[in-house]
């Protein structure tokens, strides 16, 4: 074997076994954000159709891209901004590195009340909030509040 060819092998070998970075891609390609499920800066979803990402950016505004922005958290300018969380409550939230709230939702309720609350991100581009199978926040119809 050359001595290229084993440079090449264990570059490959490497690649394999060795992330490329910390993150977890296969969170990182759900459409999905599940009860108490976060993303923090730079954490993204991908719409089952691939034509959409909302991306929790590092200016802490969530953003949901196409081939450009369709839609905004408008929390852009919060550099302590710490992640974003589908809370046990049903509340979609953007928390500060203080742990103090900077936007959400407004669909918190006793969390007796229901089974189940996701995030998804739709092939059209829009996010939704569901409890139990329901729509409760559509960001067709809202940007959340700020708090």
């Amino acid at each position: 074997m050359t001595q290229k060819m084993a440079a090449l092998m264990l570059l490959l070998l490497i690649m394999t076994v060795v992330p490329i970075s910390g993150k977890c891609v296969q969170c990182e390609l759900s459409h999905q954000l599940g009860k108490d499920e976060q993303l923090r800066k730079g954490d993204y979803l991908l719409s089952e159709n691939g034509n959409f990402k909302a991306i929790f950016q590092d200016d802490g505004n969530f953003v949901v891209y196409g081939w450009k922005p369709v839609w905004a958290s408008n929390t852009d300018g919060l550099h302590n901004a710490d992640h974003l969380i589908m809370q046990s409550d049903s509340n979609l939230v953007a928390y500060k590195t203080d742990g103090k709230a900077m936007w959400h939702t407004g669909t918190y309720t006793d969390i007796n009340s229901f089974k189940d609350c996701v995030l998804q991100l739709r092939n059209d581009g829009t996010l939704i909030v569901e409890r139990d199978g329901h729509e409760v926040w559509s960001s067709a119809k809202s940007q959340g509040l700020k708090v």
